[in-house]
């Protein structure tokens, strides 16, 4: 009774892990990758804003297709750059190459690709709740060894 109940929540805990963290960081780093085959367009900074914890906003715009689109976005990691490297590399008015979804031209990045470390972390966290869930699993599913039938003596069964 008390395995299945630890397997049961073992099993919980590891699927709400899995769901919550571990699947939206695999499909963020994936389309991360996938932003390096983006289509490359030219585009234009125009505002520069600094925050307090030493990271920049940069703002820019790009046109496809005919429209003109605004984004802030400088990668899919959802990290902004120093504030030191914005000031050199992208000051306002400064033209910029823009890597652009081209299934939502909306979406748009100034670096593409992914994070080594954030692709390491999410293999790590995809690993570990795998082996939560393997664990677990076989807990509710192995079948138990202390049943009355494997207690009875020899004596018993003459």
């Amino acid at each position: 009774m008390i395995n299945s109940l630890v397997a049961g929540g073992g099993l919980i805990s590891a699927s709400v892990i899995l769901v919550i963290f571990v699947v939206p960081e695999i499909s963020l780093c994936s389309r991360g990758i996938a932003s390096r085959s983006w289509p490359k367009v030219r585009g234009r900074v125009t505002e520069l804003i600094r925050d307090e914890n030493s990271h920049a906003v940069v703002k820019y715009q790009y046109a496809m297709a005919g429209t003109i689109y605004d984004s802030t976005c400088y990668n899919l990691i959802n990290s902004n750059p120093s504030t030191f490297y914005a000031e050199t590399y992208f000051p306002p008015q400064v033209e910029v190459t823009v890597w652009v979804d081209p299934a939502d031209p909306g979406i748009s990045v100034l670096q593409p690709g992914a994070s080594w470390v954030k692709l390491v972390f999410s293999m790590v966290c995809l690993l570990m709740a795998s082996m939560v869930l393997v664990v677990y699993g076989s807990l509710a599913i192995w079948p138990k060894s202390e049943t009355k039938e494997s207690q009875r003596t020899l004596a018993d069964w003459m």
